[in-house]
């Protein structure tokens, strides 16, 4: 569980003391000895991701695995299943037609999770197994925001995919969970901007390739703000801000982002929209 391991190094230190940022999501973290599972309820409807799944330290281990499903209620009150979806992360890379016919099914309590069968043979390697209890984490401890964070970075990238073939809403609604409801204090700490700036400044790009500028401004204000380095970030927020028709913050951030051009000798790759409107 390497890529596990990272990520709880790197959020050890979190303190989650604050709101979240939006609360249109409501997500919950579950750890158990295979591995992490995240919950997501959009309008009430589940959707698990469950990550790990190879066997305790002290046997041979086989790579961690992944697997996403929305889940419909099969039996009430408590029990779920759902089929898998594609996903295309650092932990897996697979199509629908690897997928068909494959799916989970978890018992759904108010503090844990019970897995009780994920078909996951010819999607993870050998001896992967899911099943078992998931424990409930605090949305105020650092389990919870290792956990959150993790979950957020495999998004990232399943959307990134989906966005490189085109199908952007995908993308959007693969992350918008994660962008509407990660707790705002996390990005008080370097570990968590690593992993989370990325994701939300993608996310921001591609709400402007739709035209969803209005909505992108704020979030680029916060990746510039936390990453004032991340030069490209500069320009997409002036092109926010003139779409706004917000002209004077547009042109300090266009000046911005040719500073940190020529900064690195780049002054060539500027394009010409941002030294025009630098002076109409």
């Amino acid at each position: 569980m390497k890529l596990l391991t990272k990520i709880a190094t790197a959020t050890s230190l979190i303190l989650v003391c604050c709101h979240a940022l939006f609360a249109a999501e409501q997500i919950s973290a579950y750890h158990g000895p295979r591995g992490d599972v995240l919950l997501t309820r959009t309008g009430g409807q589940p959707q698990i991701m469950i990550a790990g799944g190879a066997l305790p330290k002290g046997g041979a281990t086989a790579g961690d695995c992944f697997a996403q499903a929305p889940l419909a209620l099969k039996k009430p009150p408590r029990y779920y299943e759902g089929n898998f979806l594609p996903a295309h992360n650092g932990l897996i890379s697979v199509g629908e037609a690897d997928v068909a016919g494959k799916g989970i099914g978890v018992y759904l309590f108010d503090d844990h999770i019970d897995v009780g069968g994920a078909e996951v043979d010819g999607i993870c390697a050998d001896g992967i197994d899911f099943s078992g209890r998931y424990i409930g984490q605090r949305s105020d401890s650092d389990s919870y925001a290792r956990i959150f964070i993790y979950f957020m970075s495999l998004a990232h990238e399943n959307a990134n995919y989906l966005f490189k073939q085109k199908k952007t809403s995908d993308a959007l609604e693969t992350l918008r969970p994660f962008v509407e409801a990660y707790q705002s204090d996390w990005l008080d700490r370097p570990a968590a901007i690593k992993a989370m700036i990325p994701a939300i400044n993608d996310y921001a790009f591609m709400l402007q390739s739709v035209k969803r500028d209005a909505d992108a401004l704020p979030l680029l204000k916060i990746v510039t703000q936390k990453d004032p380095a991340r030069t490209v970030a500069w320009l997409n927020l002036a092109d926010a801000y003139w779409q706004a028709k917000d002209i004077a913050n547009a042109r300090q951030s266009y000046a911005r982002y040719i500073s940190l051009m020529n900064g690195i000798n780049r002054t060539n790759m500027i394009p010409s929209r941002a030294l025009e409107r630098m002076h109409n």
